[in-house]
């Protein structure tokens, strides 16, 4: 629906941020790469209680780069997220580096509020006012 609405504006810029998440990976004692873990790395080690087997868990660190088209309307902002692919069409607006981990800090709008503008702009019963 988010994507609807946003589609009557023009994006003024893309942001980009990096995502970085942690999470614990066991390794078992029949992996090849059991061996090679560095005692340092392990954050503690135990028994499978299926298999019996010993494993070590470890702390695995992912961060993924996203994108968003940003939009400024009514003095409002809106991030609307696009694929990396998408960019090149989008080339004509500038990039904006966002803080690690950014997280949105604002009042949302209401469901019944964004389903009320829908239905408006589905049935073509709506002005927009600069």
């Amino acid at each position: 629906m988010k994507k609807e609405i946003l589609a009557i504006f023009s994006p003024t810029a893309i942001h980009t941020t990096i995502y970085t998440h942690d999470f614990i990976k066991k390794i078992y004692q029949d992996e090849i790469t059991y061996q090679a873990i560095q005692p340092k790395d392990v954050l503690y080690t135990d028994f499978s209680q299926t298999t019996g087997l010993p494993f070590k868990a470890i702390l695995i660190t992912r961060s993924t780069e996203v994108f968003f088209l940003f939009y400024e309307i009514a003095g409002y902002s809106f991030h609307q997220p696009i694929e990396k692919e998408q960019i090149a069409a989008f080339s004509f607006l500038e990039q904006h580096a966002l803080e690690d981990n950014f997280q949105v800090q604002a009042t949302l709008l209401s469901l019944q509020f964004c389903r009320k503008v829908h239905q408006l702009m589905i049935r073509g019963d709506f002005t927009i006012i600069s």
